[in-house]
């Protein structure tokens, strides 16, 4: 509920949208959306692009879980 963002690829134009709610959760709101941002920089999006973008970001979002909570 918390942890709202998107990032859009509108021909040229990337943006990301999340959502500040104030908490702690946003940052992991941003990392995700960056890793998306940062993934989706070709011309070329497949299904198995896009899939792999999102495991990418989820473990980035495990790896700062992880860093924060030492």
């Amino acid at each position: 509920l918390f942890t709202n963002g998107e990032c859009i690829r509108d021909k040229k134009l990337i943006t990301i949208d999340v959502y500040n709610s104030g908490l702690i959760t946003d940052t992991l709101t941003w990392i995700h959306e960056l890793t998306h941002y940062r993934n989706v920089q070709g011309n070329y999006i497949s299904s198995s692009r896009r899939l792999f973008t999102e495991s990418l970001s989820f473990t980035y979002d495990f790896i700062f879980l992880d860093y924060l909570c030492d």
